[in-house]
């Protein structure tokens, strides 16, 4: 289901868990509001999650990595918040990861990096603290990586 450039508002309904064979959510480009609703992680043949440039807020729902077919994840320019759940290390198939501008928190999760198959990890204009660990060095896929802070220099492996 691609509709992107839209100007859809509203939320995403929670019924989209019906869809079952749905492989591509790409909704992009809109005015959709709310949370990611936990039920989008039932999609179990769900290849592509494309939701960047909208108004979603709130934390990300751990169920959402159970959608384990997952390969690309595009939720930059919302305004979500909290720390990135450690349950990201079971979409075992993450090539792209986006989460560029929006209020994400904490620590980037050591877990991330048991996510080998990363080629693309956007983690910009977040409020990440820490230090980047190591382990990213173990994603021999990684092509393109962007990690800032405000307080420090873009980190480009």
């Amino acid at each position: 289901m691609r509709l992107p450039l839209n100007e859809f508002t509203g939320t995403l309904p929670k019924q989209l868990r019906e869809l079952t064979d749905l492989q591509v959510l790409d909704f992009q480009d809109n005015a959709l509001t709310g949370v990611i609703p936990s039920e989008l992680g039932e999609l179990s043949q769900l290849i592509a999650l494309v939701l960047d440039r909208n108004s979603f807020k709130g934390t990300l729902p751990s169920s959402l990595f159970s959608a384990n077919q997952l390969n690309t994840l595009y939720l930059s320019s919302n305004n979500f918040n909290g720390t990135i759940p450690a349950e990201i290390s079971s979409l075992t198939q993450l090539r792209v990861l986006s989460l560029q501008s929006n209020q994400f928190t904490g620590k980037i999760p050591e877990r991330l990096y048991d996510c080998v198959q990363l080629t693309e990890l956007q983690l910009q204009e977040n409020q990440f603290s820490g230090v980047v660990s190591t382990k990213l060095g173990n994603l021999e896929q990684m092509v393109n990586c962007t990690l800032t802070r405000p307080d420090c220099q873009p980190f480009h492996p």
